[in-house]
């Protein structure tokens, strides 16, 4: 598994609400799990929404969805839909 990932909430469906938000994790810190994965790249321009030590405590509680890049946004909705909570 990788360092971290963004947990979807307990409940990985698509009908969760669009206000809904995820959070970082360690996955030092939670069993072995099924995941999906992103792979993009980040460029210079745009909204590059990154984890930091001055942020990684808000990203740890809460991240909103209107915080992320559309296209993390988009492999939220569709890792719920496949009923998986970790991206």
């Amino acid at each position: 598994m990788p360092t971290r990932l963004l947990d979807l909430g307990d409940e990985a469906t698509p009908e969760l609400p669009a206000s809904t938000f995820v959070r970082v994790v360690e996955t030092t810190k939670i069993q072995p799990q099924r995941y999906t994965a992103l792979s993009y790249c980040w460029g210079s321009k745009g909204n590059n929404l990154k984890t930091t030590g001055s942020n990684y405590s808000q990203m740890a509680f809460q991240i909103q969805d209107d915080a992320l890049p559309a296209n993390v946004r988009d492999a939220v909705k569709i890792t719920r839909s496949l009923g998986v909570r970790y991206l």
